[in-house]
């Protein structure tokens, strides 16, 4: 059977998920969580063998992991992953992150923050007992090398996707829309590989941008008396419920520019003066969607607004879109 429960006790702490390709490195993986606590007196722990065939990818395991949890949490590993820290320090610090935010759904040791920052806590073959970040940090995505699902307020992974990558960025993903945080914490792990950016890596990319924007497509919701617009992008969604104009773009995630080209169609409808040069590279800046220079134009579009409460909408705006934009 390539699912099968090694152990549980009569009342597990928590489970342990792994999802193996190598007998060899099954048995040191282990070997290894029992050294630090996560045995068969404190843990269920569930293995799948993939031994030759992939009976089972990421996101089925997981599913199949849930299915059977029980205890506080369910962590998966990958199978070159090794405990330094021991599960009582683990404890320690999802008790910590129980005051941060008592309905976290997610964690890690290693995650996106923002624009250029991230947060972890690990030692792997780019370097040795890593901490970077405040911790527990909040983050838009986790590392699959580690995975902890709080199974008070657990996120299931999405039936839509498949493969072995970009698992953690859907479970966050789901999180985020659950209302749910996902966090890198101050636990110590040792990851063995480098990981895999070869062609599986950008076939599960594109499968997740695919998906992610079809969820979070455009839509248009009307209650008896108020329309509303949402996107993936709330500074997409502003430029709509705020100024009523559209872009073309249906973006979950973009740079800026489309905040330009809205504001460009407002100051149009509302006969405002644009100067030549300033409407050229606000038509540039839409165009590219580079969002190099969308700073400087959202300031100079400031200037031509006659009304402060609209100048202080669209200041907000570009506050939201520059805080979310990641290209």
């Amino acid at each position: 059977m390539p699912f099968q429960i090694l152990y549980t006790p009569v009342k597990p702490s928590a489970s342990v998920g792994v999802i193996a390709t190598s007998e060899g490195d099954l048995e040191t993986c282990i070997a290894g969580l029992a050294a630090k606590g996560f045995d068969h007196n404190t843990v269920k722990l569930m293995v799948i063998r993939n031994f030759g065939v992939n009976h089972f990818d990421a996101y089925k395991g997981i599913s199949a992991f849930l299915a059977q949890a029980a205890g506080r949490y369910l962590m998966v590993i990958h199978q070159d992953v090794t405990p330094i820290d021991r599960i009582a320090d683990l404890a320690d610090r999802l008790n910590e992150l129980d005051h941060v935010e008592p309905n976290w759904a997610l964690a890690g040791n290693s995650g996106f923050v923002g624009l250029g920052r991230s947060a972890r806590r690990i030692s792997d073959p780019y370097g040795m007992d890593q901490k970077v970040g405040v911790l527990p940090s909040k983050v838009w995505a986790v590392d699959e090398n580690l995975l902890i699902l709080n199974l008070r307020n657990p996120v299931v992974p999405s039936s839509d996707l498949s493969g072995f990558h970009f698992y953690g960025t859907d479970l966050a993903l789901k999180a985020r829309l659950a209302g749910r945080g996902t966090y890198v914490i101050d636990w110590h792990v040792l990851h063995a590989s480098k990981g895999n950016l070869g062609h599986s890596w950008k076939q599960g990319l594109k499968q997740l941008e695919t998906a992610t924007q079809a969820k979070l497509a455009q839509r248009l919701f009307k209650s008896q008396r108020q329309s509303c617009y949402l996107v993936g992008s709330p500074h997409c969604a502003s430029c709509v419920n705020r100024f009523g104009v559209r872009c073309d773009t249906a973006a979950a995630i973009c740079t800026g520019s489309e905040y330009v080209g809205s504001l460009r169609k407002y100051l149009q409808r509302k006969y405002v003066q644009v100067p030549s040069e300033l409407r050229r590279s606000m038509d540039r800046s839409a165009k590219t969607r580079s969002g190099a220079d969308v700073k400087t134009l959202v300031r100079a579009i400031l200037s031509l607004v006659p009304h402060p409460n609209i100048a202080a909408s669209i200041k907000k705006g570009w506050q939201n879109s520059a805080s979310l934009c990641v290209n």
